[in-house]
């Protein structure tokens, strides 16, 4: 790679199709005070678990149910496998 290319590296871009989310997902918490329902879009599974996680940790919900939208028909129930 020449020194050229090292000093307009930043200014490749990457295409919407690589970066669109693939995973619709419904989530509900348990907030302590209710339950609040969200729905969001993530890349993939890890995405997923990475915000679950975060929502965990930061705010201190716990996560009740999630719903995962355009998965394979033969799970019937389509929930996200919670840890």
């Amino acid at each position: 790679m020449s020194y050229y290319d090292l000093r307009n590296r930043h200014n490749e871009r990457k295409v919407w199709s690589e970066t669109k989310p693939t995973l619709k997902a419904t989530i509900q918490f348990e907030t302590g005070r209710g339950l609040w329902v969200l729905r969001k879009e993530f890349n993939d599974h890890a995405h997923l678990d990475n915000y679950l996680a975060y929502m965990r940790k930061k705010h201190g919900y716990l996560t009740d149910e999630v719903w995962i939208q355009g998965e394979a028909e033969d799970n019937a129930s389509s929930k996200h496998n919670l840890k």
